[in-house]
């Protein structure tokens, strides 16, 4: 998918002010569709359900994530999933 150029622009420096953790905790919601189950968050993330909750309320109180049910995560900010999907890993 080719992304609008204020998009990219919005997603980078949202990438640039997040801790790298961060990034894995979202990178780790995107694999699923919908929300996410924390269990498997973390499970993915290599990291116990604690460690990785650490990021989970760092990215809850900075509104990037939502939690729609308890032990659930979604992403609060549209095409924010399909961004993660479409970059390069590394």
């Amino acid at each position: 998918m080719q992304w609008p150029f204020v998009l990219w622009i919005f997603y980078s420096v949202l990438f640039v002010l997040l801790a790298l953790r961060t990034i894995d905790y979202l990178e780790a919601m995107s694999v699923d569709d919908g929300p996410s189950s924390t269990a498997d968050i973390a499970r993915r993330m290599g990291e116990t359900m604690d460690y990785a909750n650490i990021y989970r309320q760092r990215l809850l109180d900075e509104h990037v994530i939502s939690s729609p049910a308890r032990g659930t995560a979604d992403f609060a900010i549209p095409f924010l999933r399909e961004y993660l999907r479409s970059r390069p890993r590394d």
